[in-house]
């Protein structure tokens, strides 16, 4: 079975690439960072360098889903919502699948120190949607509901003229290098 991690990252709050990687950062720690749960640290032991390291009595990662993480197997997917309110229409269709907040999916709250303004009452905003690995046909169902994230600043269409405006004009100076070096050459 093939797994797939969803993130889902707001167009309206206009991030820059430095946030938005970031935020993207949040999401791809938060599943995996929800199978540490600071209550469960069971103990501590020194490690071969010296340093304190904590031990967790219920740490149980599916064996199929560690196979492919390691293998770098498991697909992940950017998607854009237009705003808050279509980004928790994803935690609802997470929920109406019968996933678990905070453990199979869950939300990132930014903190608001650069670049954004807060807009919930603990003076963070919500930027993001993030999900635990899922099996395809599960994050298909949620992500089949919006687009995949893509860049304002150019559409494709403007981006190949671009590349192709590039390319003439490489070609041009070849073009004239080839000349030079014929006249060159006689």
């Amino acid at each position: 079975m093939g797994y797939r991690r969803l993130f889902i990252v707001r167009k309206d709050l206009h991030l820059t690439a430095g946030k938005m990687s970031a935020q993207l950062s949040h999401c791809a720690e938060a599943a995996w960072l929800r199978y540490f749960d600071s209550s469960e640290i069971t103990g501590t032991i020194k490690g071969d360098d010296g340093q304190e390291q904590y031990t967790f009595e219920h740490t149980v990662l599916p064996a199929d889903v560690v196979d492919q993480y390691v293998n770098d197997a498991i697909v992940k997917t950017v998607c854009q919502a237009k705003n808050r309110t279509q980004l928790l229409k994803a935690g609802k269709i997470a929920e109406e699948l019968g996933l678990t907040e905070d453990i199979d999916y869950g939300f990132i709250y930014n903190m608001c120190l650069t670049e954004l303004q807060p807009e919930e009452e603990d003076g963070t905003t919500m930027t993001a949607f993030w999900t635990a690995p899922l099996p395809d046909e599960t994050a298909h169902a949620i992500s089949k509901k919006f687009h995949l994230y893509a860049d304002d600043t150019m559409t494709l269409p403007e981006r190949m003229e671009e590349d192709t405006e590039y390319a003439r004009g490489w070609n041009d100076c070849l073009k004239m290098i080839r000349e030079k070096n014929s006249k060159l050459l006689k």
